[in-house]
């Protein structure tokens, strides 16, 4: 594997990483919308959206960054 394929990989798996944790923070505000007595803190599943909710910023500035690098690697 060449280096460039190696660059595109890695870029790739930031990509999803962030966009994980984009899909995940939209979820919860679906939840907490809808079914706003839930405690989301007593899951694990809750405790993570917790997380990324209190990073929600740097990880959409994350997840923009990473997306304007793969779609000028595609490109």
């Amino acid at each position: 594997m060449d280096n460039k394929e190696q660059n595109l990989r890695k870029i790739n798996q930031t990509y999803y990483y962030y966009k994980t944790w984009f899909d995940l923070n939209k979820q919860e505000e679906k939840i907490r919308k809808y079914n706003p007595h839930v405690s989301l803190g007593s899951s694990k599943v809750g405790r993570e959206i917790d997380f990324i909710s209190n990073n929600i910023l740097n990880c959409q500035e994350n997840y923009n960054k990473a997306k304007k690098r793969r779609n000028r690697t595609i490109t």
